[in-house]
């Protein structure tokens, strides 16, 4: 007795457990019924070739919903005949869509291929799931998680409205990717998606009256009022309104361009008391240092430099970054920005 106890309860964990559950007469009931979850399932016959076909794509999305609220489940119909009967069916594999809201299962006619389940099942379901099938630094968001992960983050935020089916989405969005990978690593900024045919979008759709595909809005941290693009769809266009909207200065290939890390208003005094001596030269630095804000630091510490009579320090310092900047294929990302910051600011220095 005790070691049929054990079995079964090793039994039962392991189908607690499963990727892709394995339902029989004996426990189909229990499974899909009484479980309070939505279960697809798959009736197949083992001797099924498309059956055999299909057995890697479904356990990849037995791993896709494991610690979901829906079960993937299936039942081999030869050792099973009275309950794949019970269902019609006649030809293998057959999938259908047991929800716990509904008495008669939703029948799946799709290609049978993972992206496809998943929207299938995101489409009657709660259960949305993002797989991007490439790498991609594009943030995928819907109406679950519009306001949380873009409103809410403290960035500027440029998302695009798409739809699968939609030529111009499918032409624009090699562009929103390449822009995605040139700002992502600026921290106050967000490139994001909501693919309407992908996830729920109906609430966002009707909360900016979005008129067609694409469709791209901006909006700047902590404001909920949308800025109109203004720009081109083009990958110069869309870098072009990021630096015009966020104040940045990347280029198409990601990096910085010569105004990075510059200030228009400090520069021209920087040039105007560079023109001074001695004493009234020293008050001017001074007086600058002084008004200096966040985001300034490097400035002040030129400015100390010229303070403190160190008027070498200038041309040999740009030389040493030169020197460093031309091996930046070899540095990381922001060492890279850093160093262009520095050059930029150098610059006006030693002009």
């Amino acid at each position: 007795m005790k070691l049929s106890i054990g079995v079964l309860i090793a039994g039962l964990a392991s189908l607690a457990t499963a990727e892709v559950i394995d339902l029989t007469s004996d426990n189909f009931d229990q499974v899909v019924y009484e479980s309070g979850k939505d279960t697809l399932v798959e009736f197949y016959a083992s001797w099924c070739g498309h059956c055999k076909s299909l057995a890697p794509k479904y356990e990849k999305l037995g791993e896709t919903y494991q610690n979901s609220d829906v079960q993937i489940a299936k039942i081999e119909c030869e050792a099973n005949r009275v309950i794949c009967s019970q269902f019609g069916i006649q030809g293998f594999p057959t999938l259908k869509l047991f929800r716990k809201d509904l008495s008669d299962p939703v029948d799946y006619s799709g290609d049978r291929e993972h992206d496809a389940l998943v929207k299938f099942i995101g489409e009657n379901t709660h259960e949305y799931v993002y797989i991007p099938e490439i790498k991609s630094d594009i943030v995928q968001v819907s109406d679950l998680d519009f306001d949380e992960v873009l409103l809410q983050s403290g960035k500027d935020v440029y998302v695009v409205f798409t739809a699968s089916w939609c030529g111009h989405c499918k032409n624009l969005h090699p562009e929103w990717e390449k822009l995605a990978t040139i700002f992502k690593d600026d921290d106050d900024i967000i490139i994001a998606e909501v693919s309407t045919t992908d996830g729920p979008a109906k609430e966002l759709q009707a909360r900016y009256e979005v008129p067609g595909f694409p469709t791209i809005l901006t909006f700047k941290k902590n404001n909920p009022e949308v800025i109109p693009f203004g720009s081109y769809r083009s990958i110069d266009g869309l870098v072009n309104w990021v630096n015009e909207v966020s104040g940045t200065h990347r280029t198409v290939d990601g990096t910085l361009d010569e105004q990075a890390g510059r200030f228009d208003k400090l520069d021209a005094k920087v040039k105007e008391l560079l023109q001074l001596e001695g004493e009234e030269q020293q008050a001017a630095i001074k007086s600058v240092v002084d008004s200096l804000e966040a985001g300034q630091e490097y400035y002040k510490k030129l400015l100390n430099k010229l303070l403190n009579g160190e008027e070498a320090f200038f041309s040999k310092e740009f030389t040493r970054l030169e020197k460093m900047f031309a091996k930046r294929d070899s540095l990381a990302k922001q060492q890279v920005d850093s160093l262009r910051k520095r050059l930029n600011v150098l610059s006006v220095f030693v002009e």
